[in-house]
């Protein structure tokens, strides 16, 4: 059998997480669950100026942060701007 799916969870714009609090603990007792903070949001530091947020570099550090996590083959759940920054 293949170990579960790790999860990657893109948030809506200023949202850090607070919308999947309560399921994301239950996610984390079957498989890896990583909760991403966009640049500026949560517990990330701000961007150098000048800012470049669009979508492509959201997309971007998604993907860096699917590479630095060593996500094998991961869920992707997005909310509001994360399921656009997931697409």
């Amino acid at each position: 059998a293949h170990p579960p799916r790790p999860v990657l969870v893109l948030d809506g714009i200023g949202c850090s997480g607070w919308g999947f609090r309560r399921i994301i603990p239950r996610w984390a007792m079957h498989r890896d669950v990583v909760l991403m903070h966009y640049r500026g949001h949560g517990m990330s530091p701000n961007p150098p100026r000048p800012w470049r947020l669009g979508m492509d570099v959201l997309a971007d550090d998604a993907a860096a942060m699917i590479d630095r996590a060593a996500l094998v083959r991961p869920i992707v759940v997005g909310f509001s701007m994360g399921f656009v920054v997931a697409l």
